[in-house]
């Protein structure tokens, strides 16, 4: 360990048994709070508003790396509704009752071109997202 690191890691040290005695409890912090003539409940107030930003920042770029790591399976459902659907001999509604998908009460016959497109992409989307594999 290099002298900047002790140096570091013992102030480190020091700061925190001084905060320890200021604020090993609520009403140590308050009483220091009011000797320091600091408005206790406000530096509460933002430090907990603080804590929910760092939570809800961190929350979103779990999602964001989520949504990342998706995106492979997202085009590789593409590309397999893009070769389903080039097939000369493919149903929509046989492949929706060999499934077993639900439509929510949805009649197939006004189903669009891109109706049926994004319906087969959610479902092998789904499915790989379940199974986890590459298909």
């Amino acid at each position: 360990m290099s002298s900047e690191e002790k140096h570091k890691k013992s102030f480190t040290h020091l700061i925190m048994g001084e905060l320890d005695a200021i604020s090993s409890s609520e009403d140590a912090a308050r009483r220091y709070a009011d000797d320091e003539g600091l408005d206790f409940e406000a530096i509460k107030a933002k430090g907990l508003k603080r804590i929910k930003l760092l939570k809800l920042r961190l929350k979103a770029e779990a999602k964001l790396e989520t949504d990342k790591l998706r995106i492979p399976l997202k085009e590789k459902a593409k590309e397999i509704v893009n070769r389903l659907l080039l097939e000369p001999d493919f149903s929509f509604l046989n492949f929706i009752s060999q499934n077993e998908i639900a439509l929510h009460n949805r009649s197939i016959e006004s189903f669009t071109e891109d109706d049926i497109r994004n319906t087969l992409e959610q479902f092998y989307y789904m499915k790989m997202s379940k199974e986890d594999k590459q298909y």
